[in-house]
């Protein structure tokens, strides 16, 4: 598991169900925002970074658990 080491605790970057390449934050119990996510070996430190060049759909991270983490929220 991908962890960060701060006061955030130990999270992994997780990707939606519902879409490609849509990415979550997640702990051992799940996305933090309660979306249905598969895991992936992306790095945490790649969270809410743009990446996906030549991709067919860019990136994007999930709202939800960009405000809970960027709000210090996260156990």
């Amino acid at each position: 598991m991908n962890k960060v080491y701060d006061n955030l605790g130990e999270y992994q970057i997780t990707e939606g169900i519902s879409g490609s390449w849509h990415y979550h934050l997640s702990d051992k119990s799940g996305s933090i925002c309660g979306a249905k996510v598969m895991y992936t070996a992306i790095p945490v430190e790649m969270w809410n970074t743009k990446f996906g060049k030549g991709f067919p759909t860019p990136a994007t991270w999930c709202e939800k658990c960009n405000q809970l983490s960027t709000a210090g929220e996260l156990k």
